[in-house]
């Protein structure tokens, strides 16, 4: 028996099989990545709801400086698209040269980049139909799927 105790103490230098693996932190880990992907996917509701009119009003915008903004908005989008698309292109080169690790680096760097240019578009979309607070399926609906689901706008008639 000492001699299994004495195994056990080499080997397992935590004392614990639990402790060696990380029990505790993969658990950790998978439920803060549960509670991100919740966030991302049923987003919660804003306390103080704000509509496109309240914001146009409060930052005195007219009706030219609104639509400079969503021009600028989707240039910012197609050009983080565009250099998301390089960066993409530059990891399939890596891949096929046989360097992996450049290319799993230039294909996270890729991934952020697209995220932003769907961060610019959203924005734009959001701009574009006078709603804030529009929704990814709203966005996906009009944006990308093609179906042109109508959206309901707060433009102000004055």
């Amino acid at each position: 028996m000492k001699f299994f105790s004495s195994l056990t103490k080499a080997f397992l230098p935590a004392g614990s099989i639990r402790q060696m693996v990380g029990v505790r932190e993969i658990s950790n880990a998978a439920t803060a990545i549960n509670d991100v992907a919740l966030r991302l996917v049923g987003g919660k509701e804003p306390k103080n709801p704000t509509t496109f009119a309240d914001a146009v009003a409060r930052l005195q915008l007219t009706e030219a400086e609104i639509d400079e903004k969503a021009q600028s908005l989707f240039r910012m989008a197609m050009f983080f698209l565009a250099f998301a698309v390089g960066m993409f292109a530059y990891a399939m080169y890596l891949f096929w040269q046989s360097s992996p690790h450049g290319a799993f680096a230039a294909t996270g760097i890729s991934l952020v980049i697209f995220a932003m240019a769907f961060r610019y578009h959203f924005w734009f979309f959001q701009v574009k139909h006078r709603k804030l607070g529009c929704t990814f399926k709203e966005w996906w609906n009009s944006s990308v799927d093609g179906s042109k689901q109508q959206i309901v706008t707060t433009k102000n008639t004055d």
